[in-house]
């Protein structure tokens, strides 16, 4: 539910609007960055700005079904894990539309970095 509660579907998000031109170029420099909190956005001279909620239904939050380690998602019933994407009908002809996907995954094929497997390279240590 909280997801779906704070997606910016159905509820406002804030922003940082800089005060300079859009051809500034962007660097890694920490003054560079743009302000992630009212409080640094307005401590640099920015406007802490609202985005309206896009005024459609909350996203389907699903949990998926379990599945091995490095088999590309094949459920225990042999198939491939999958979702049925609905394109809603109420974008307008010609609108754009942005589809974030993210394919998360975790091995145990190798040993994790850190604590006594320090300098570790899954790459070369394979003895």
């Amino acid at each position: 539910e909280y997801y779906r509660r704070e997606s910016q579907n159905v509820k406002e998000r804030w922003y940082c609007k800089r005060s300079f031109d859009d051809e500034t170029p962007a660097t890694l420099d920490q003054e560079d960055q743009v302000p992630i909190t009212q409080k640094a956005c307005e401590d640099a001279g920015d406007v802490w700005t609202e985005h309206p909620a896009w005024d459609i239904p909350p996203p389907e939050c699903l949990g998926i079904q379990e599945s091995r380690d490095n088999h590309l998602g094949n459920t225990a019933d042999g198939g491939m894990a999958s979702y049925l994407w609905r394109i809603p009908d109420t974008i307008p002809d010609g609108d754009t539309c942005v589809l974030r996907i993210r394919y998360n995954i975790t091995t145990a094929d190798f040993q994790s970095a850190g604590g006594d497997n320090a300098g570790f390279d899954p790459f070369f240590d394979l003895d």
